[in-house]
């Protein structure tokens, strides 16, 4: 869901009660974050053209990199980044062509 300029996810915990958690600025929105978290406790995040640069981005900002765990969710993406996606223009683009995962707001006025 989005509220202004803030994207949003509720969650419903085993207590009944409801939460919103608020990412302004994690790349790639809640549904980015959720399959981060969902990496963490080992369920399997399937990476594809659409999905991998914004958890590529995703990994750095939450520093799941080689500093703090072998085999972690940014060595995944990059290896297919490199081994599946850059290596084929049509699903280059698809991975590269997402608008604001990277927090970066392009104005093709200036």
């Amino acid at each position: 869901e989005e509220d202004g300029d803030e994207e949003q996810q509720h969650v419903r915990m085993h207590d009944g009660k409801s939460y919103r958690i608020t990412f302004s600025d994690f790349p790639g929105g809640p549904g980015t974050f959720e399959a981060a978290a969902k990496f963490c406790y080992g369920v399997r995040v399937e990476l594809t053209p659409w999905n991998v640069a914004p958890l590529r981005c995703a990994a750095e900002y939450l520093e799941m990199t080689e500093e703090h765990s072998e085999d972690n969710l940014a060595a995944r993406a990059e290896a297919y980044l490199s081994q599946s996606v850059l290596r084929h223009p049509g699903e280059a683009t698809k991975a590269l062509s997402l608008p604001g995962i990277y927090g970066v707001n392009f104005d093709a006025t200036t």
